[in-house]
């Protein structure tokens, strides 16, 4: 295990008067693995699992813990960067300013999260010397590097590179430059610039220490929720079924009987009482749950001439934004014949708050849906996509977890099985 010294400076770039220089010093140590990498700092421990793709923070402090997907660190690094870019491509080319918070990811300037090529930024350009590694964009150093004289294992070395894709923010050119030394650093300097500071780190080895740290969850450790909206209202939501969907489902069955639908059975027995309206809805709740679309394409003949139901599924796909508020309020009329489905009314609800803007609205309405049933996978797609669309990549791929346990195999979520994919394929230094 590697320890080193860190220092961090946070200085205020011109015209950012309301920030304060900081400076701050600390000790971590890296344990680096086949197929594990634990950085362990004062008082917390980050444990990236690459064989699981989870990433587990623990917080001594608090004694709390936090379980993400591995995929949602990196996909949010990369898929904000692009849409930005795109952004502020398309804000350029019509004449107008870029925001300041935007420029701060302007493709030669944020050396950590610019990929190389047509897409990505500036190569600093390097430069050897005694000592090791000089990188600089333009007459700026932006990164150094002083090997220390031990190589690293094949095994280690990998572990590093994902060290240095997760922790440093270094561009791709400059990582691969530092890994090709085979080396891990006896002094390691970055700067990274973020909105209106910029971040100088300093990484000094210490030591070596044959104590390996721990890679689970201490006893007594509870799982951690951060505050303010969105996480407080989806970590408490999310985490039952996502930690212990056994007990969970075991305990809470919810507003119908999940046996009877899982057999078609609630949904055959109100289509021959001549409910057609509410059979429609529980052939589509069964559809959301298990991705099955025999029961409903099987009931759709009996009921699509049924007025009722045409009119709801004519609400169901707006092409404006006007006929999606007129579904709304139309919503009310169906209640009374919905019956035991009138959960699904609440769905579509809120896929048209989604639609027309109102993301906080729809994730309310998404949540109150899955603390009813939790086993809707297909709702735990849509209110990831929610998250997603916000940014708040973590979110979202914590509820595609939960809705992949919950039904392992729905095609709603095959989109995010391939995303996955593609992400090993395309950045196997974050895999």
């Amino acid at each position: 295990m590697l320890v080193y010294d860190l220092h961090r400076d946070l200085v205020p770039l011109p015209g950012a008067e309301n920030v304060s220089a900081t400076r701050t010093q600390d000790s971590i140590s890296l344990s680096l693995g086949e197929e594990r990498l634990v950085v362990q700092s004062s008082g917390a421990r980050v444990v990236y699992d690459f064989a699981g793709a989870r990433v587990l923070r623990i917080d001594e402090a608090t004694r709390t813990y936090r379980d993400d997907s591995l995929y949602s660190i990196a996909g949010f690094r990369l898929q904000e960067w692009r849409h930005l870019a795109l952004l502020m491509q398309a804000v350029a080319a019509g004449g107008g300013e870029i925001d300041a918070g935007l420029r701060a990811v302007d493709r030669t300037t944020f050396f950590g999260l610019a990929p190389v090529g047509e897409d990505g930024g500036a190569e600093p350009k390097v430069s050897n010397t005694d000592a090791g590694l000089t990188f600089r964009h333009g007459d700026e150093v932006v990164s150094q590097f002083e090997p220390a004289t031990a190589q690293l294992a094949a095994p280690q070395l990998r572990a590093w590179r994902r060290f240095l894709a997760y922790e440093c923010h270094l561009h791709p050119a400059v990582r691969q430059r530092i890994v090709d030394v085979s080396a891990a650093p006896a002094r390691l300097e970055t700067l990274v610039r973020f909105g209106p500071v910029s971040l100088a780190t300093t990484m000094t080895l210490a030591g070596r220490s044959a104590e390996e740290p721990a890679i689970g969850v201490p006893d007594g450790f509870t799982l951690g929720i951060r505050d303010g909206p969105p996480w407080r209202r989806h970590h408490v939501a999310a985490a039952r079924p996502v930690d212990a969907p056994d007990e969970r489902l075991a305990s809470d069955r919810g507003p119908y009987d999940y046996d009877g639908i899982e057999r078609g059975r609630d949904v055959a027995r109100v289509l021959e009482a001549g409910r057609h309206l509410e059979a429609f809805l529980l052939a589509h709740l069964h559809y959301l749950q298990f991705g099955h679309a025999e029961i409903f394409h099987a009931v759709l003949p009996h009921v699509e001439r049924d007025r009722g139901v045409r009119k709801l599924r004519k609400y169901m796909e707006p092409k404006a934004q006007k006929d999606a508020r007129r579904a709304l309020q139309s919503f009310r009329r169906f209640r009374k014949k919905a019956g035991s489905a009138t959960l699904l009314l609440d769905i579509y609800a809120a896929n048209l708050h989604e639609m027309l803007g109102d993301s906080e609205q729809a994730e309310t309405l998404f949540l109150a849906a899955l603390a009813k049933n939790p086993r809707l996978a297909g709702v735990w797609h849509d209110l990831g996509l929610t998250y997603f669309k916000r940014f708040c990549m973590g979110e979202a791929w914590q509820c595609w977890d939960a809705g992949r346990r919950a039904c392992p195999r729905h095609p709603m979520l095959e989109a995010q099985d391939d995303r996955e994919k593609q992400m090993r394929e395309e950045y196997p230094d974050f895999f």
